[in-house]
């Protein structure tokens, strides 16, 4: 019951009735419930992460130019000197710092690619190139921090060997 100012009083019992106190229980199950759960899902979801991390090392998948370097006709890094239209392709020329294929050669090589790729071929730029024996093979190119890991990648197919389903 209120009083003349409006105000519930004890008298008038629990405030909106026992119904109310057991909703709010309830609900307190319900959200203990969904919390435990979801705790369990996560902990689920993290404990099959680390054993697929510890079954096998994560490493990126083969390019899909694997096993080019035994039939490529150059491997060579250096700095692109010049890129020279030549009607639908374009000549670039390299200075070369080093050959990975073959072991030794002149101190510029020169290639051709499709003239729609030459502008990533600029003047100045450093980069590894393998240059493939087949003109029918688009040249594959590293710059940056990837030349270190192609180079390593492409010395060990070349140590590996093979070569016998090159094209030409």
């Amino acid at each position: 019951m209120a009083d003349d100012t409006g105000t519930h009083t004890e008298a008038d019992g629990p405030r909106g009735g026992g119904a109310s106190r057991r909703g709010g229980k309830r609900r307190g199950v319900v959200a203990t419930a969904v919390a435990v759960g979801a705790v369990g899902v996560v902990a689920a979801l993290l404990y099959g992460q680390r054993e697929n991390e510890d079954s096998a090392p994560a490493a990126p998948p083969p390019p899909a130019t694997a096993g080019a370097a035994v039939c490529a006709r150059v491997i060579a890094q250096g700095t692109v000197v010049r890129t020279e239209p030549q009607g639908d392709r374009a000549r670039v020329t390299l200075a070369v710092d080093r050959y990975l294929k073959p072991s030794k050669g002149p101190r510029n090589t020169a290639f051709t690619v499709e003239r729609a790729e030459a502008g990533f071929f600029t003047p100045g730029d450093r980069m590894l190139v393998s240059v493939p024996a087949s003109g029918a093979e688009p040249v594959q190119s590293y710059t940056g921090a990837e030349v270190a890991h192609a180079w390593k990648r492409l010395s060990a197919e070349l140590d590996a060997g093979g070569g016998a389903g090159c094209p030409g």
